[in-house]
């Protein structure tokens, strides 16, 4: 469980090494993985609590008629 931490720990520091280039086109295709993790206990009042991993892919496609993200 704590290897999970680290990988998503890593994950978010490293969000920021790949930040664009000023003066720099977008690429017409992007694709990517945004993850969350979540510590909630069972029930409300618990004292056992579950860790819930939230993998999310996104897409971004920038034409000259149609943009989507």
């Amino acid at each position: 469980m704590l290897k999970c931490r680290v990988i998503v720990l890593v994950c978010a520091i490293c969000g920021g090494c790949w930040a664009e280039d000023v003066g720099r086109q977008k690429p017409l295709w992007e694709a990517g993985l945004f993850s969350g993790y979540a510590i909630l206990p069972e029930y409300p009042g618990a004292d056992e609590y579950d860790d819930y991993y939230f993998p999310l892919p996104y897409f971004i496609y920038r034409g000259k008629v149609v943009e989507a993200d």
